[in-house]
């Protein structure tokens, strides 16, 4: 089962960001949860009230077999941010394990059929 673990500094953790998280974590590493053991978020607005781009969004995956993603954005808006990182660490994912089983795959044998 994976775990979700939200941290914010500046931003106002309402329980509908913690449904969008929720949500788009569980879209974003549907068929590849089981690799998953933990997802920490940290979201933080930089310049306070100042504006601009500031906003940013951090996806720590822990992983079971592997070693550990970190995925940071910034954006403007902290529903961009949050998208972009989850779509990146996803991805990072994907390649991830696709790496390590590439690396585990046996070579393969050729028969060599005398004529």
């Amino acid at each position: 089962m994976m775990v979700i673990e939200i941290q914010t500094r500046n931003i106002h953790l309402s329980n509908k960001l913690r449904g969008m998280l929720r949500k788009r974590v569980e879209q974003a590493f549907d068929r590849l949860q089981h690799h998953v053991q933990k997802v920490c978020i940290r979201l933080a607005d930089v310049n306070g009230p100042k504006g601009g781009i500031d906003k940013s969004c951090q996806f720590h995956l822990s992983l079971s077999d592997h070693p550990d993603v970190i995925v940071r954005s910034q954006a403007s808006e902290l529903e961009v941010a949050i998208n972009k990182s989850a779509a990146r660490s996803a991805r990072a994912l994907m390649r991830r394990i696709g790496k390590r089983r590439a690396k585990k795959q046996p070579l393969p044998i050729h028969d060599v059929l005398e004529a």
